[in-house]
């Protein structure tokens, strides 16, 4: 079955190649004690790698001595 100029398994492996990642930073940020809408800039092509930047330099509450 043809979804526009995707197959279905197509379609599956893009949805989940966004999903996926946008999860795992999401539980990450709740984690970190960060605003876990950040997480959503993985979905923006060219700001995909500020999550990773943003958890590099934060203050996790582990480094605060919690």
């Amino acid at each position: 079955m043809r979804i526009g100029p995707l197959g279905i398994y197509e379609l599956l492996i893009l949805l989940s190649s966004a999903v996926i990642p946008t999860a795992l930073f999401w539980q990450t940020f709740r984690k970190a004690g960060l605003p876990t809408t950040l997480s959503l800039l993985t979905l923006i092509p060219p700001f995909g790698l500020v999550p990773l930047l943003i958890l590099t330099f934060a203050e996790w509450p582990r480094s605060r001595g919690a």
